[in-house]
């Protein structure tokens, strides 16, 4: 009774008008993280005996159940996520022995926030799961029931860093015979559907996402609005966007809604000229279709490996793609009313005094003293489309002031876009130091992007924001056990160590910290997977996958951490010789030829052709070169190989993270796969590679955004590429 009465007060707190705007609901994407089991801070559960004897008892089984990927296991995930929309859960299992009497039993865990994190308390619910699971096999889909009514409660308020939760009942049950713990499911206790905010006045208001989307009639689907542009006489606007699954805009589409949709000129334009239409590709599910063979866009007049989203096209009454634009970095209302063909031109600076002349001032001013002449643009036009531009100016300072851009954009030229990509570096790192994701579904990846962009900007020559980078890498690496890591996060940490030891920045001992902490994911058989968790636990047995008890590696992962071994061994470093020794043979044993590697070890053996083998080739023959194991003329092979073939690595750009027929190569592999060419091209030398490596500059730029900066992947977003490519096309260490 005492759980349903708390049950219906967390409903109630979130649905009646609050009396203060303290009392605000989150954003639905607001979600909180937990280590995963073997971590620092991960779920503990306390048991108190009723002889007062402590115990804890640490997790055996855990895993994260999300929505949007219904099949998909994550049970070597090194987070575990609970999100505000109800589509992320989390499964646990605590090994709590038959017959133990118990007082009381208080589960406990750190939280840790991403970049949507709660602004207000957030509710947690704990269930009883009725059914058995496997940590390595259990999904959204497959996952056991668990009882309705949840067992215990929680609320986080904002700011706290430990979870706590009184499982006493449950964990009583579970003491009285095996067969009754199967463990418990956390989720949020009161689920949001929209990003609906209380106000004071106890009137609910659409969300700002919605409203964004509300600026325009949008036609119900491509061949509806074909069939509206006919008969009015109209062009066809599609605005090409991700679908992740669910009815919530990504953060490409707010941006763009946000500065240069929302602009009166454009919206008037738009109204006049076009037939808009939102055209959601699902990046993931249509990779799928790919790789079964089937047609990429069912027929679609927009093929999505055409255009990526985001991208805008305009499409006449016929059905003909008149033009379109697939590099959509921060754009310039006027540049885009040009490219629209619209006559219609923004209002001077210079004229009269009105809501367009005081949004432009504006838009000058910097810091707080923005908001006087914004509120003065609501308060003297309120029905007027700058009022609601004024609005979101406020509500979204940050996201606005970071990409919308009053003057024509066109940075050009090398030294121009290596600088305005530089700057968005630095313009975009967070107050702790970190940088920001595409997705958040890609979170674990943070600390790998974060070393990434800390490196470009350390070989920019900005140390004091490379080192707060990497205070914070050391910092949030310092809580989690090794062998949950991805290993591409400790291979890049390693070479920005490095770099760092080798302008006087950092000591030995931090590179060793570092070399150690790579060390640590390797795998019994010598060579590394995503993380040492993940390539342990893997058992297959799905989508294609074979059963295995073998685990599952990856030579990738095992040559860009071999690789940047060597280079710390060569720079006189300390690296074991047996580390070095297993790592080689891992990496023959994949090797089926001079630049050919099958994708994951011991099996199965799988894409190891030449022009599949161009991401990883290059820097696994780099590796094994300075371990004695290969030619200079097999290393020469795989540049080559990489060289001849590279354009097939554009196809999945901005497009999937998933694997696309017939190399399986993906869209994360681009600037991961440049930057580990153009570190072999280096070692390789001559005027031959120095060609080769103006030849992927000229490729970067002609690839570059209208700012400057790079985007290969949705979900690993801007500050991914663009670190990546100022890696590979700066030439060496720059004046501040």
């Amino acid at each position: 009774m005492l759980l349903a009465l708390i049950e219906m007060l967390l409903t109630l707190l979130a649905l009646i008008p609050p009396m203060f705007s303290s009392c605000q609901v989150d954003h639905p994407m607001a979600w909180i993280q937990l280590n995963a089991r073997g971590a620092i801070g991960a779920p503990t559960l306390t048991i108190v005996t009723e002889g007062g004897e402590e115990i804890a008892f640490s997790l055996d089984r855990d895993s994260s159940l999300v929505a949007y990927l219904p099949d998909r296991n994550l049970g070597g995930l090194p987070d575990l996520a609970i999100d505000r929309r109800d589509k992320n859960h989390v499964i646990l299992h605590f090994p709590v022995p038959i017959g133990l009497k118990i007082d009381r039993a208080i589960l406990s865990a750190v939280v840790r926030v991403g970049q949507t994190a709660p602004k207000y308390p957030f509710p947690v619910a704990a269930h009883k799961v009725l059914g058995d699971w496997s940590e390595s096999k259990v999904t959204w889909a497959n996952a056991p029931e668990h009882e309705v009514t949840p067992t215990s409660h929680a609320v986080l308020p904002v700011g706290e860093k430990q979870l706590t939760l009184d499982l006493t009942e449950i964990a009583k049950e579970w003491t009285k015979q095996a067969s009754s713990n199967h463990g418990l499911l956390l989720r949020t206790a009161v689920p949001l559907t929209s990003n609906r905010q209380q106000v004071p006045s106890g009137q609910q208001r659409v969300s700002l996402d919605q409203q964004l989307v509300d600026m325009y009639d949008w036609a119900t689907d491509l061949d509806a609005a074909l069939r509206e542009a006919k008969q009015t006489r109209r062009k066809v606007l599609a605005f090409v966007t991700a679908d992740f699954g669910d009815p919530l805009i990504t953060e490409q589409e707010r941006v763009l809604l946000a500065t240069v949709f929302c602009h009166p000129a454009i919206r008037q334009t738009i109204r006049e000229q076009f037939v808009i239409v939102r055209v959601r590709i699902n990046p993931n599910r249509l990779a799928i279709r790919l790789n079964s063979d089937s047609k990429p866009a069912d027929g679609s007049l927009l093929d999505p490996v055409e255009f990526r989203p985001p991208a805008l096209v305009v499409i006449s009454a016929k059905g003909r793609v008149l033009k379109k634009r697939t590099r959509l970095g921060p754009l310039n209302a006027g540049e885009v009313l040009r490219w629209l063909g619209s006559k219609t031109r923004l209002p001077k600076v210079s004229a009269l005094k009105s809501a367009a002349h005081l949004y432009e001032l504006a838009a000058r001013m910097p810091g707080d003293t923005i908001q006087a002449p914004l509120a003065e643009i609501q308060e003297q036009f309120p029905d007027t489309e700058w009022a609601f531009k004024a609005r979101i100016r406020q509500e979204l300072p940050s996201l606005v002031a970071n990409y919308e851009l009053q003057t024509a954009l066109k940075v050009t030229g090398e030294s121009r876009v290596l600088k305005a990509a530089t700057e968005y570096l630095l313009k975009v790192q967070l107050v702790d130091g970190s940088f920001p994701m595409g997705h958040p579904l890609q979170e674990e990846h943070r600390e790998g992007i974060s070393a990434l962009c800390s490196l470009a900007l350390h070989q920019r020559g900005h140390t004091e924001q490379a080192t707060k980078g990497t205070h914070w890498l050391e910092t949030r690496l310092g809580s989690h056990a090794p062998r949950n890591v991805n290993s591409f996060t400790a291979t890049y940490f390693l070479d920005l160590q490095m770099h760092r030891y080798a302008s006087g920045e950092a000591n030995a001992e931090e590179v060793q910290r570092a070399i150690q902490f790579l060390v640590a994911g390797q795998l019994s058989n010598g060579a590394w997977s995503y993380s040492k968790r993940f390539g342990e636990d893997w058992k297959g047995g799905f989508s294609g996958w074979p059963k295995t008890n073998l685990g599952r590696a990856h030579s990738i992962n095992t040559a860009i951490a071999l690789e940047a071994l060597t280079r710390a061994k060569r720079a006189g470093l300390t690296v074991e010789d047996k580390v070095l020794k297993q790592g080689k043979a891992a990496l023959l044993a994949m090797r089926t030829g001079p630049g050919q590697y099958a994708y994951t070890y011991p099996g199965p053996r799988k894409f190891d052709s030449l022009d599949a083998s161009i991401a990883k080739a290059p820097a696994a023959e780099l590796a094994l070169l300075r371990l004695e194991a290969v030619s200079r003329s097999d290393l020469k092979m795989a540049i080559d190989a990489f060289m001849k073939s590279r354009e097939a690595l554009d196809i999945p750009r901005k497009l999937t993270d998933v694997w696309l027929p017939p190399n399986a190569l993906s869209g994360y592999f681009h600037s991961c796969a440049y930057f580990h060419a153009a570190q072999a091209i280096r070692e390789f030398g001559g005027p031959t590679n120095r060609k080769h490596l103006a030849d992927l500059r000229k490729d970067l730029l002609r690839k570059a955004e209208p700012d400057g900066t790079w985007m290969d992947t949705i979900t690993l977003g801007r500050a991914y590429a663009t670190a990546m490519a100022i890696l590979v096309m700066d030439r060496g260490p720059k004046a501040k």
